[in-house]
């Protein structure tokens, strides 16, 4: 079943794909090493919930394209909870990418979908009371990117992160400035905290050496 994205990464300017189930998470996948389980299952609950928004505005949605600075990615529904995602360099012919996308999703709706698992009751389980939602000491990822005086470095690195790491950095990037805002209040001299938390995120130290060349400027620049 996998031969079927991988036929879908060999078409020029396709980085890679993959089958997210709404309920179970990623089905298959043909992308680069670096795109961890983890990640994928969180890019996918993201663009299943702007898919769900299109269709409130668009009744006969057929698909939902983003546009990033760094790569484009598409959203294609192939059964009432799988959708196919695709990640594409800038660059990449969308009429070419277009017809192969509509082979591979008639392919793909010919695929079992995996029922979902129901398990027998259990002993009822205790629920202890949640804990108070928190905003990061008064900061949050998204407010600090879009304003204030550290957003334009903020996007930046967010932006050399992406040549770094391709489309997923923008998930990488987001994930590294929440932990960082738990950390204390966010400033240009504890920058270097957020960089140690990339270091963890990015997990392979040519491409986190990389990275680091990519942003020495701006890390000599406020310091």
């Amino acid at each position: 079943m996998d031969q079927i994205l991988t036929e879908l990464q060999s078409v020029p300017g396709v980085i890679g794909a993959f089958v997210f189930h709404s309920q179970n998470g990623v089905k298959l996948r043909a992308l680069p090493e670096v795109f961890k389980e983890a990640k994928l299952v969180k890019m996918g609950k993201s663009l299943v919930k702007i898919y769900a928004a299109g269709c409130m505005g668009v009744s006969e949605l057929s698909e939902v394209s983003l546009y990033y600075e760094e790569s484009i990615v598409i959203v294609r529904r192939i059964s009432t909870r799988e959708f196919l995602i695709v990640l594409l360099d800038p660059g990449a012919n969308l009429n070419l990418v277009s017809m192969s996308l509509n082979l591979t999703v008639e392919e793909l709706k010919t695929v079992p979908e995996k029922p979902v698992e129901v398990n027998a009751p259990g002993p009822p389980v205790q629920v202890e009371p949640p804990l108070p939602i928190t905003r990061n000491n008064g900061y949050k990822a998204e407010e600090m990117l879009q304003s204030g005086p550290m957003a334009e470095s903020l996007r930046s690195m967010q932006l050399s992160l992406a040549k770094v790491m391709g489309p997923i950095a923008r998930v990488i990037f987001r994930d590294a400035l929440t932990e960082w805002l738990k950390n204390g209040s966010p400033s240009f001299e504890n920058v270097a905290v957020l960089i140690d938390v990339l270091e963890k995120e990015i997990n392979d130290p040519e491409k986190f050496q990389d990275y680091r060349k990519r942003i020495a400027a701006y890390l000599v620049s406020h310091n």
